[in-house]
């Protein structure tokens, strides 16, 4: 019985905290080498993210500007690119 309450709860949260702004997005990954056999072996991660959003102007200066991204062991600048559905 406390399983059912749990999930009709998980549900209407899910069903309030709806992002009507956002589009989608993905995650992928490669390796940096695809024939490397070092171990670890270094990757290239990629998202990507869509969203419709009128407040703020699109724009690559501002959007790079945020600052770094600390992945706990080296800070990496991100590279964004905007790009105008419009």
């Amino acid at each position: 019985m406390l399983f059912r309450v749990w999930i009709l709860f998980l549900l209407l949260l899910v069903n309030t905290s709806l992002a009507d702004h956002y589009k989608g997005g993905t995650l992928s990954w490669k390796p940096t080498n695809p024939y490397s056999l070092t171990s670890p072996v270094e990757i290239t991660i990629t998202e990507r993210h869509s969203w419709t959003l009128t407040r703020y102007q699109c724009n690559n200066n501002i959007i790079n500007t945020l600052g770094t991204y600390n992945d706990t062991q080296n800070a990496t600048t991100a590279t964004i690119i905007c790009i105008s559905s419009a």
